[in-house]
């Protein structure tokens, strides 16, 4: 690695291995390492405040690996929160129907009148060697003018992986599987940078894609 601000070099165990104006390079010019592993085309790197090694490794996505998804979209925005409350706060069922109860247009608070999304939260802790995992769990569909619509049943997974640095979702519809990646990057301490990515079933219309992402995220920035 080269630092573009005075070209200094690292290998990867950290140690400074060129200088461009020194002869001799000091020991205080090395740095941290840390590990690093590629997660479906992302780039995790483990972080402990006393460095100790990894105590797990992301899971393996049995719908990416065995099925036949493309990548679909990605999507990056910056929000002022710790980098747990997103955990938290899926476990708070009591808020779904007034926050997240009105349809809206994909990407956007605008509502879609008389269409709203009958939420059936749930929650499950991993144990034992999955004990830094949990899931939330949430069935929905849609009614309109208080008639529930036939066919809109969808079922999203939603996996908790440490603390909430990375997250996904699954969202299994009569037609096909889409993949939603969040991962959460620390800026400072109630500051994290945000990034969405999803990929989807190659059957699965772009549209319908796009509108099931689209109103996730839309009801994620009502929090």
């Amino acid at each position: 690695l080269e630092c573009p601000f005075h070209r200094w070099q690292f290998n990867g165990d950290g140690v400074c291995t060129h200088i461009p104006y020194a002869d001799k390079i000091p020991k205080a010019a090395d740095t941290n390492a840390y590990f690093v592993c590629e997660y479906y085309g992302q780039i995790l790197f483990w972080y402990h405040a006393q460095r100790q090694e990894p105590e797990y490794m992301p899971p393996e996505i049995e719908a990416m690996t065995t099925g036949n998804m493309l990548r679909r979209g990605a999507t990056c925005t910056a929000v002022n929160m710790h980098i747990q409350e997103f955990a938290e706060n899926s476990t708070d069922f009591q808020h779904f129907d007034p926050l997240h109860g009105q349809m809206t247009l994909p990407f956007s608070p605008i509502p879609i009148p008389f269409l709203r999304i009958n939420h059936r939260p749930g929650w499950k802790e991993g144990k034992g060697a999955e004990k830094h995992r949990c899931w939330f769990l949430d069935h929905a569909d849609l009614y309109f003018a208080g008639h529930t619509i036939p066919k809109t049943d969808a079922h999203a997974t939603i996996n908790f992986i440490g603390p909430a640095s990375l997250v996904f979702f699954l969202f299994e519809t009569e037609l096909g599987k889409i993949v939603l990646f969040q991962t959460h990057t620390p800026l400072a301490g109630t500051r994290q940078e945000v990034h969405f990515e999803w990929w989807a079933d190659v059957q699965l219309p772009r549209g319908l894609v796009f509108y099931v992402v689209g109103n996730w995220i839309a009801q994620w920035r009502n929090d």
